[in-house]
């Protein structure tokens, strides 16, 4: 028998030691991705967001209803109207939203169509353009609000004051609002 033989066969349980040690860590470590990944699932990843329709004026209510905010605020949920910002029936300037609450991120998103925005309040592109849309003051949503975005904590629902972002993709603009 060889040298390298004698010291290959030495060598071999070793190796088989430690291919075995490192498959177990990887296992552990697939097992623990995989009961966490179940866990999440189980929970219901959908309930992280959840979607509320409705109306705004988009302005700012102390400058008559001019600039980039919310004039008037209008949401609904099964064709019954759960709340309600200075409400101004029948304004011909009103945008249909989509609105979501992210519990994890603890924002609310308003999202709505720019096509549809340029259309009925064409004196505001210029302000539009500037990408800034101002909460003026802090809105509490109403109990029947809260309901409706069925949330996985019942909690009141107050968006913080601020000027925030507007993301425009496509046809649609975001803002994203923090939550008290």
């Amino acid at each position: 028998m060889t040298l390298k033989s004698k010291i290959f066969r030495n060598l071999l349980p070793i190796f088989a030691k430690v291919f075995n040690h490192i498959n177990e860590k990887f296992m552990r470590k697939v097992i623990k991705f995989w009961v966490a990944f179940t866990i999440m699932l189980t929970m219901g990843i959908s309930s992280i967001e959840s979607q509320v329709e409705g109306c705004v004026i988009i302005g700012k209510q102390s400058n008559g209803c001019k600039g980039i905010g919310f004039c008037s605020i209008e949401l609904e949920s099964a064709g019954q109207r759960i709340f309600e910002h200075n409400p101004q029936r029948g304004a011909e300037n009103m945008v249909e939203v989509k609105t979501t609450i992210n519990e994890n991120k603890n924002t609310y998103t308003v999202a709505f169509s720019v096509k549809e925005f340029n259309k009925k309040n064409p004196e505001k592109m210029k302000d539009f353009e500037k990408g800034k849309f101002e909460v003026e003051e802090d809105i509490r949503l109403s109990a029947e609000a809260a309901n409706a975005y069925k949330l996985k904590h019942n909690k009141t629902i107050t968006l913080k004051r601020g000027i925030y972002d507007m993301k425009i993709k496509g046809d649609m603009a975001t803002v994203e609002i923090d939550l008290k």
